[in-house]
Order: C-alpha cells, then structure tokens, then sequence
C-alpha cells in the first residue's frame, strides 16, 4: 500500500519590482481605468456599482479624475493604485543555481531507515558534485537547469512568468534484499501546466508589501511583485517485502534562497488503520547559498 509520507515546498525568485516605483499611503484616489466597470462620467456611474467586488479598494461613490482625459471612480486604500506596466527583468544566470536536497525514509516496522546522504559522502564531495539519476544518484545538489530541463520545460518563459515545478522521490524497497538495493527514484514535472493555456495571468507570482511610517507617523508603503518558480518535493516511500507491506515515514527539508515553508503531516500506517502523526519526522537540512537580491 503507497501513501503520501512528506511534502516540502519553495520559492525561487527570478524577479522582483515595484510596478511604478511610487510610494503609497491610505488615502482616496481614483480606480486604474482597466479595472472593469471603473470609468464614469458622473458620480451617478459610480453609485451603481458600490459593492464591486473587483479593484483596488472600497468605492465610495464618487467620480474623480484619473488624468487630465480620462474620470474613474474613486476608491478607498492605498493610493495611488497600482499600475502593473513594468517590464520585467529576469534573472540571468538562474539555471546555475543548485538546492541542497537531504531526504530520508523510515520504515518503523523494520527498524530500516536509508537516506540520501551516505555515510560515505564528504564535504569535497558535496561541493562539486551535481546529481545526475544515472551517473551520480546520491549526489544531494540538484542543478535549476537541470531540474527545469527534466520536466521538459522552458528556461527564459519560468524565469520570465514564473511556474510550479514538482519534484517526487520515491523510495520503493524490498527489504529482503540488500539495503544497497533501496535506492531512491526521482521524478520531475510541471504542476501548473494548464494554467498556461490560459489568456490571463499565467505562471506563478504573488504580491507582498513592505510597511514603513514617516516622522509624522502616518504610515506608508511600497508595493512589491514577484515572479519565480515554486517547487514542491514530496517523498513517498513503500517496503516490497513478500511478508508484510508498510508505507514508511519520509522526510524533507528544503531552501533555496527566500522560500516559502510548510510541513504537511505524516502518514502512517499500522495494522490497516492510518493516522496521522508528526512523532517520526526526522529534521533534515536542505538549504541553498545564493547571492542576495536587490529589493529582496
């Protein structure tokens, strides 16, 4: 029986910016024209659409000037609203950053555990290694390029959109073999790959804000968006012993330069039954040395 035993995810940032470089403050300004429904002419047009779940902020009725041409309603926010026509820059180079990858697998009921740090690697070795599921399996330091290459996708459209990428170690064992024999099998892939047949908003990016407050103490901030690609690892794990099948307890950690971290429970199987503990996770180390990025 084959259960989902771990998940990790990260972010890799290709490009950060602010769209329009401006500082913004909580105040009332006028609604970015591409916003649906938002151009008026008076504030009757306005007072129609109070409710609009789309935009940026809470309308309040009124019809005020965008620019010398053009009326919109008014909103309540941040101010003014963000224009997303900024040319993205992507990061060059991106294909030869590496993660550090450490996982492992435990089968309790064994007492067997294996991960893909051998007892026989050394810091020489990690440092110019690179993995390579034929000619150096154990290798933990995977390659961008590499990954993004064995899903079979593009290089400059991640790094110019963003996208998910997967990554699934498998551990399938029969422990009436040789332990040498347990090796782990890795697979890659792309998550998001429907999204991309979308018109709109295709890849993966998100907004955050950084918050500050002037001598006055009103309270401001900058808009920041960024692009990159997030990659999710899970673990999975089965014994193939004639005897007894067990789903294991499997383990990751992960980071590549800022990520995005969470940790999903384990799944555990005894007797039939499955619940749900967090008592056999092993910690593991997985972390990525990368150069700082500006704005970051």
């Amino acid at each position: 029986m084959k259960r989902h035993i771990h998940r990790e995810e990260l972010f890799h940032y290709c490009d950060v910016h602010s769209n329009d470089g401006r500082t913004r403050f909580r105040g009332k300004c006028a609604e970015d024209p591409d916003v649906d429904n938002s151009a008026c002419h008076h504030d009757d047009d306005c007072a129609k659409i109070l409710g609009h779940a789309v935009g940026s902020g809470k309308l309040t009725g009124k019809c005020v000037n965008f620019n010398e041409t053009v009326k919109t309603c008014e909103i309540q926010g941040w101010c003014p609203v963000e224009l997303d026509s900024t040319k993205k820059v992507p990061m060059i180079g991106a294909e030869n950053f590496t993660i550090f990858i450490k996982n492992s697998i435990r089968f309790p009921l064994f007492n067997f555990s294996k991960g893909n740090m051998l007892p026989s690697i050394t810091t020489d070795y990690i440092r110019r290694c690179v993995f390579d599921a034929k000619a150096d399996l154990f290798c933990p330091i995977f390659r961008l390029g590499n990954i993004i290459a064995e899903a079979g996708e593009s290089l400059s459209a991640l790094t110019r959109k963003g996208g998910v990428l997967g990554i699934r170690i498998e551990w399938k064992c029969n422990l009436d073999w040789s332990a040498d024999n347990c090796v782990p099998r890795y697979t890659f892939h792309r998550m998001d790959k429907v999204s991309q047949t979308n018109n709109v908003s295709q890849g993966y990016n998100f907004r955050y804000a950084r918050f500050y407050r002037n001598s006055s103490g009103t309270e401001y901030r900058t808009l920041l968006k960024a692009y990159g690609i997030r990659i999710d690892i899970t673990v999975y794990g089965q014994t193939l012993s004639p005897s007894l099948q067990e789903s294991s307890n499997g383990s990751s950690f992960i980071r590549l330069c800022h990520h995005h971290y969470r940790r999903a429970p384990i799944a555990r199987v005894s007797s039939g039954f499955v619940t749900n503990t967090t008592g056999e996770l092993q910690l593991l180390e997985f972390y990525h040395a990368l150069p700082p990025i500006s704005g970051t």
